[in-house]
C-alpha cells in the first residue's frame, strides 16, 4: 500500500522579505524522512510524490521576515523571546551574538 502527495509553496523557493533594514525570512523546506532515518528532499513544487507506509512528509514552515535592524533590538526583549520560547538560545548566539542569553 502506497499514497501520493502534491504540495506547492512559494516560500519554499525564496523566503519572505523584510523591512526598515531588517533580515529577510527563513525558506521552507518539503522532505520525506523514513523510520530508518532516510531523508529525501523535495521541489519546492512536488506533485504525485510516491509514500511507503513507512515515510512521512515534513514540511519546514518558513519564518517572516524582520521589522527593523536586529542590533537595535534591545536585550530584555530578546531575553523575553528566549524565555517565551520564541527564540532559541542557538538562534539568538547566531542572530544577536548571544545577547539576552543568561548573564550578558
Amino acid at each position: 500500500m502506497s499514497a501520493s502527495s502534491t504540495a506547492s509553496a512559494s516560500a519554499s523557493a525564496t523566503g519572505p522579505g523584510a523591512s526598515s533594514a531588517a533580515s529577510a525570512g527563513a525558506v521552507g523546506a518539503f522532505r520525506v524522512e523514513t523510520d530508518g532515518g532516510a531523508v529525501r528532499s523535495l521541489a519546492s513544487k512536488a506533485s504525485r510524490v510516491r509514500l511507503k507506509p513507512s515515510e512521512r512528509v515534513v514540511l519546514d514552515t518558513p519564518g517572516a521576515g524582520g521589522y527593523g535592524p536586529p542590533a537595535e533590538r534591545s536585550d530584555d526583549a530578546i531575553r523575553e523571546d528566549l524565555e517565551s520560547g520564541k527564540f532559541s538560545a542557538p538562534f539568538v548566539t547566531r542572530h544577536y551574538g548571544g545577547r539576552g542569553n543568561s548573564g550578558t
